[in-house]
Parts: structure tokens; sequence; C-alpha cells
């Protein structure tokens, strides 16, 4: 099994593909898991997965459930799981997520904000309270 196949779900379940060499401009939203090898200009929604391959190319914001980048996004990475940046990948843009995972060689520049979804959002929190009191929301 592929690294970008793995806790993913059956291995080759991608429900779209945007090939190399192809280009899209606007915005797209899939149903299940999208595969970018090309261009994509605009935002990109998909309800399980984005997979940008390592020639792959977002001009655009990120709305997913998890995603994971091999090659270059411009823009920010909403997602309400998890962002993998494997090695090689440029994210130039702000990430929110619950789960990161940032491997040796990638190039990120921007903020990051994690935390827990609620209602949809994630909702960040300020810093940890003692068990009995409310976090503060930011």
């Amino acid at each position: 099994m592929r690294k970008d196949e793995r806790d993913h779900g059956e291995p080759g379940k991608v429900n779209s593909l945007v090939g190399p060499g192809a280009t899209f401009s606007g915005e797209c939203s899939v149903d299940g898991t999208l595969r970018i090898d090309g261009e994509m200009v605009g935002t990109v929604k998909a309800s399980r997965m984005i997979i940008i391959g390592k020639t792959g190319v977002v001009k655009g914001d990120v709305i997913v459930e998890a995603t994971i980048v091999g090659g270059k996004v411009i823009g920010n990475i909403i997602a309400t799981e998890r962002v993998e940046l494997q090695s090689g990948a440029c994210v130039e843009g702000d990430i929110r997520t619950q789960k990161l995972t940032v491997e040796e060689g990638t190039v990120f520049n921007g903020k990051c904000a994690m935390g827990n979804e609620v209602d949809g959002t994630i909702k960040l929190f300020e810093k940890e309270k003692p068990a009995g009191e409310k976090a503060t929301e930011v």
C-alpha cells in the first residue's frame, strides 16, 4: 500500500483526479476523495480527503476533513481532522486543523492553529484550564 493510501479507506478509492499537466480554475467541490497532480486555481473542497501529489499545485484555499500535501499550496488549509505535509511539500498560507504532521524537508510559511472541532468549525483554546474551569475560546 502506498503511503498516501494508508488509513484513508481502501487503496485506489479516489473519486476524482486532476492529472499532471491539467489546469482547473474555479471552485471545485468533491464528495469523497480528490487527488491533484496538476494545477488548481480557486477554492478546493472535499468531503473526505484531498491528496496533492508531488507535481500538484493549488492556488487557493483547501477545505477538507483530511489532506496530504506532497506538492504546493498557496492558500489556507482548513482540515477538520488532520494535515500531513510530506517531504518536499511547500505551503504558503495558514493551517487550521486538529492534527498536523510535518516531515523533514517541508517548507511552511504561515501560521498554524490547532483545536477541537465543534459544530463544523474548529474552536481554539487559549490554554488548558485545570479540571472544573472553563477554557477561554479565542
